[in-house]
This record gives structure tokens, sequence and C-alpha cells, in this order.
């Protein structure tokens, strides 16, 4: 054999710097590889974690508010009392609206303040009045309470009234 077929010979196909750079580069790979069978191993040995999903609560239904008020007299005061006591007949431009505010809601108010709409004869608004029909005193559910009101105006001819605002009583102050 000739020397550089002997050189050929001993010399190794794998230099020692690029062996040691596939011995790291195969320890590498096998231990993604075991990180990845371990992992898998880990999802397909459990069940799949169950999911709750709480229900959205219910809205609780806030206690409805329902007033009604009622015209049930818009007349001309055509009567008058003196000091004596004596009533007497007269012709008046003086006119007296009556009625009442029922409470038909859940709940229990205080200071419902109504509003007294007077009307001409082409049913045109041409006065308006706030009177309290109910003050500290509750109206609780189903129960009504009366009101009146009078204006002086020959041009008033129908009367009219809506509930402007109130209090809710609270169910502690409800309950005192």
């Amino acid at each position: 054999m000739t020397q550089d077929n002997q050189e050929k010979s001993t010399t190794p196909l794998i230099q020692p710097n690029q062996k040691k750079f596939l011995i790291l580069l195969s320890v590498a790979l096998l231990g993604i590889i075991a990180v990845i069978v371990l992992v898998e191993m880990e999802f397909s040995s459990s069940p799949p974690a169950a999911v709750t999903v709480s229900p959205k609560p219910d809205k609780v239904k806030a206690p409805e508010v329902a007033l009604k008020a009622v015209v049930t007299d818009c007349d001309m005061i055509t009567k008058s009392v003196d000091r004596t006591g004596a009533i007497t007949e007269q012709h008046s431009d003086y006119r007296r609206l009556a009625g009442y505010v029922e409470n038909r809601g859940e709940v229990t108010v205080k200071f419902v303040r109504v509003q007294a709409i007077y009307r001409n004869k082409d049913d045109k608004i041409i006065q308006v009045d706030e009177i309290f029909a109910v003050g500290d005193t509750p109206l609780h559910p189903g129960e009504r309470v009366r009101f009146e009101d009078s204006k002086r105006n020959y041009l008033i001819h129908k009367c009219g009234a809506k509930i402007l605002d109130w209090w809710v009583v609270s169910a502690e102050e409800n309950e005192g």
C-alpha cells in the first residue's frame, strides 16, 4: 500500500468537531421527541376536562310601579257657602277638578305629584297646576286616594290629570 492510501484509510471520515456537533444534535433531537411523547401521553391518557359554563343569572324583575290618575269631576262651582253656613246658588267662573290616584302597581309609594291640566273648548291647554295627591302617608298597592284642585278661569271647559312623579317606599320603611 502506498502512503497516500494508508493516509486515506486512517483518516477518519468525520472530524472530531463534527462528531461532537452530531452528538449534541442527536441528544437535542431525542430530548424534543421525549417531550412530545410525554405531552401526547398526558393528553391521551386523561379524559378531556369538562368545561362548565354557568348559566347567566336571571334578571331580577324590579317591582312595578303603576299609578293612574282618574278625573271624576270637572264642573263649574255654582254653590257657595257664606259665613253662616248657608248655601247659595250663583254663577261663577271657578272650575273644580276632582279625581283620584290609584296604585295599580306592586310597591308602596308616597309623595305622588299630579299635574292638573285645564283646557278650553278647542282642547288647547290654557292652564296647568301641580298638586300632591299623596303626601307622607303611604299609598299601598290596590289603594286609591282622592285629590281636588280649582281654578278661576271662565275659559276652562275640560279637565285632565297625569302623574308627574312619586317616591317608592323602601321595604324597611314599609315594615316600620
